[in-house]
């Protein structure tokens, strides 16, 4: 009977383990896209007051050409 008891305390204890590993697991992933998201959005916002905008410079580059022919 004891025996029983003790192997059911094992199971519960390695099933309380793996929650814990999954959960863990989860939350570093989220911590981990966290700081990727604020990296990107650090890059745009240091584009932006740089004045930097690929469409901007794209549609700048004929504007130059024009105003060099002129």
């Amino acid at each position: 009977m004891i025996f029983y008891r003790f192997i059911i305390f094992l199971i519960l204890c390695f099933g309380g383990y793996i929650i814990y590993r999954v959960a863990t697991d989860a939350w570093r992933k989220s911590d981990i896209e966290d700081k990727i998201d604020n990296i990107e959005l650090e890059k745009e916002i240091h584009d932006e007051i740089d004045g930097i905008d690929t469409n901007r410079v794209k549609t700048n580059k004929s504007d130059i050409d024009n105003f060099l022919k002129s």
